[in-house]
């Protein structure tokens, strides 16, 4: 007979036989509860974080957007259309007669920031070159085969200045169009040229030094990818003859 020996069950606070230990079920407890997490705690850092980054970014886009808002509103001339012709030779301005470049929009009247008016066709960009004078400012066509540039020039007369041009690299020749009186009885000297450097593909331009009224010289060049001119021609007529300096305008440069 097996000795049955007799035990303090603590649950049951009784004695019992170990032949009743041996017997019972053994009891499984359920694992504890997650706590829950406590603000500051890693995934809440994570989340923070997370916000904080899409917040960064987020200031970061507004603000480039509004970089290049503010730095294209600075390249926009103020500019009105031409009431009369849009173009200085009486023609609407459009430029069908070269098949081989973007047709040219009609021009419009803009006076630039730095104090000077002149005749720019419409929605080409404004950018300022490196200037060898007070100003040299471009207009840029969207296409990127068209730029007109307007500037101050240091010589005294527009005879000596466009006989400068003949002592640039990559000049050449294609008509001296002369010096004549111009309509606002200054003197008016014309050049068109081709201008390249090795292994570049060249410009073509047609470019006007002139005495405006305030005695100084200036200087406006059609600048175009192709050797068809009668769409420079324009430009930089219709630039010449609106071209007011800012001296005339009441302005300081």
């Amino acid at each position: 007979m097996t000795e049955r020996r007799r035990y303090w069950d603590e649950d049951a606070q009784s004695w019992r036989d170990s032949s009743d230990r041996d017997a019972r079920p053994t009891v499984t407890h359920p694992p504890p509860p997650t706590p829950p997490h406590r603000l500051g705690g890693p995934v809440m850092w994570a989340v923070a974080a997370t916000f904080l980054v899409l917040g960064v970014l987020t200031v970061l886009g507004a603000s480039r957007f509004d970089g290049d808002d503010n730095a294209d509103a600075d390249r926009k001339p103020d500019c009105s259309a031409l009431a009369a012709s849009p173009s200085a030779d009486g023609s609407d301005g459009s430029d069908a007669s070269e098949p081989s470049v973007d047709p040219l929009p009609a021009s419009e009247v803009c006076d630039d920031k730095v104090g000077f008016r002149t005749a720019v066709p419409k929605g080409w960009k404004r950018t300022e070159a490196q200037a060898t004078g007070t100003f040299d400012i471009d207009y840029d066509d969207p296409h990127g085969n068209r730029y007109l540039r307007v500037f101050d020039l240091p010589e005294s007369t527009p005879s000596a200045s466009i006989e400068g041009l003949r002592q640039e690299n990559g000049f050449e020749e294609i008509k001296d169009r002369g010096c004549v009186t111009d309509e606002r009885g200054g003197t008016q000297c014309g050049m068109e040229y081709s201008s390249s450097t090795e292994g570049e593909t060249p410009w073509y331009v047609v470019e006007y030094h002139f005495k405006a009224a305030d005695g100084a010289v200036y200087g406006v060049a059609s600048f175009v990818d192709s050797d068809e001119l009668d769409g420079a021609r324009k430009v930089a007529d219709a630039a010449f003859r609106h071209f007011r300096p800012p001296k005339e305008r009441g302005e300081s440069t």
